[in-house]
């Protein structure tokens, strides 16, 4: 049996930087909004503390109607949910932006593309340990939580100024340009078919 990485031919010719001063954390979660990918579940632990956050959510579904308009308490707490977004505006989004982390809040994942892609962008990574993530998140790249944590529990406790650093995020970019490039990966693939044919 042969098996290989797929990917993306997303080229990202710039990463963004923030000003380590600042005590927002911005967020990312992108992913259709129905029950399995518990978006509801991080709304409600993000709303229930006290962090400054600014989370923007890409993606619709059955549950967007109801996140959309549901009113939030943590006055630290600002939201947008664009719905959905073609893979152009997601790509200018994810340029002209910055983000502390992009989020994966699903029990049930296989190897996500969507995390493939934003590690292009030297994106850190919050996720449960499930599935393929941990291929994706490398010990330096993001965090990955058990499944009794939650976000709450890694914003308190993680030093986001490390992950703010410019030779990391160029680290996460160049480890994902490497790993999940799909033309590089396709002739691997179809090379190491051949060989065994010989």
């Amino acid at each position: 049996i042969s098996y290989s990485y797929l990917g993306t031919n997303m080229y990202v010719d710039k990463i963004n930087i923030s000003n380590e001063k600042s005590n927002v954390i911005k967020l990312i979660s992108i992913g259709y909004l129905n029950p399995v990918k518990k978006i509801d579940k991080l709304f409600s632990d993000l709303d229930n503390s006290d962090i400054n956050i600014d989370w923007v959510h890409i993606g619709n579904g059955p549950q967007y109607s109801k996140l959309s308009v549901k009113e939030v308490k943590n006055r630290n707490l600002k939201v947008k949910f664009l719905g959905n977004l073609d893979s152009n505006e997601i790509f200018n989004l994810l340029r002209l932006n910055y983000f502390d982390f992009s989020v994966c809040y699903s029990f049930d994942e296989g190897l996500p593309i969507f995390l493939t892609e934003v590690t292009k962008f030297g994106i850190p990574i919050i996720s449960y340990n499930v599935g393929g993530v941990s291929e994706i998140v490398l010990p330096d790249s993001g965090v990955l939580m058990d499944k009794h944590q939650n976000i709450v529990d890694v914003l308190i406790n993680i030093n986001k100024n490390s992950f703010r650093n410019r030779e990391l995020r160029l680290k996460i970019k160049y480890n994902s340009e490497n790993m999940f490039n799909l033309d590089k990966n396709l002739d691997l693939f179809y090379g190491n078919l051949l060989k065994k044919k010989e």
